[in-house]
């Protein structure tokens, strides 16, 4: 699995204001996804590299909202999802 290191996620909480670590969540989530859309939009010409810089980027910032918001109630719901996905794809 991949993830980020607890020291991380405390040093986001102990430098970061709870509206600043929402909003740079929500810049990183933004970036991963225009990289994705410009990888559709151009092909190769958005070279793997940067994909996998963005994802990495959100992922941390991802980490850390999970833990804010709680790890259990997160993967409830990713537990939800999964049964929806595998019911419908099966």
């Amino acid at each position: 699995m991949v993830k980020t290191s607890k020291v991380v996620r405390l040093l986001l909480a102990k430098h970061n204001k709870p509206k600043f670590n929402i909003t740079k969540t929500v810049e990183e989530l933004n970036e991963a996804s225009t990289v994705l859309l410009q990888r559709i939009n151009k092909g190769d010409g958005v070279l793997d590299e940067k994909i996998v810089e963005e994802l990495a980027h959100a992922r941390i910032r991802l980490d850390y909202m999970i833990k804010v918001f709680g790890k259990d109630k997160v993967q409830a719901e990713i537990d939800k999802k999964e049964k929806h996905l595998i019911k419908k794809y099966k």
